[in-house]
């Protein structure tokens, strides 16, 4: 397992996914399955065979969550990637409501209302419900890397469809 990882780390991607697929039924504990099937699902991931990634993936998400592994809010954060990539919209969004209620303060926690505002806007065409989202977000992700982005998403998308007083609204959050 650790080697797999180090494959992993180390960007030998097909080699990572091998040894970790070598390994599927022969780890026993929780962790040990949680860093097994996020790993084997991070690599395909990177080896862009989302599909397959996807599978893995969704699979880590309650092991690693059961283990309270620190990978847990990793494995959640890639399979709504891997959702989103597979157009599995409602999916996608459903892992990252499930990031922000499971891990508040997890640094992918900001990333997740990123993911769910361009849900919001790009799926769902709810610019009413983006701008009211964002709108109790920002406060809690003060210095998040992603929040300026999300907000300039809704920005954008508002100037777009001519709601200039929302743009201005949601532009002038976190001054």
């Amino acid at each position: 397992l650790t080697r797999a990882e180090g494959l992993l780390n180390r960007h030998r991607n097909a080699e990572a996914a091998k040894a970790f697929s070598a390994l599927t039924t022969v780890v026993k504990t929780d962790e040990d399955r949680c860093r097994q099937r996020y790993g084997l699902g991070r690599a395909l991931r990177k080896l862009r065979k989302w599909k397959t990634a996807r599978g893995y993936l969704e699979e880590a998400v309650p092991i690693c969550a059961q283990a309270e592994h620190e990978l847990a809010p990793w494995a959640r954060h890639l399979a709504g990637k891997a959702a989103n990539v597979r157009n599995a919209d409602d999916v996608s969004a459903a892992h990252y409501r499930s990031q922000l209620r499971a891990h508040p303060k997890h640094r992918l926690a900001d990333d997740a209302v990123y993911h769910l505002i361009r849900h919001l806007i790009d799926d769902r065409g709810d610019m009413v419900a983006a701008e009211r989202f964002i709108t109790e977000q920002v406060p809690l992700f003060p210095k998040g890397d992603m929040m300026a982005d999300a907000v300039v998403y809704v920005a954008i998308n508002a100037f777009k469809r001519k709601q200039y007083r929302r743009a201005r609204r949601v532009l002038t959050l976190g001054e």
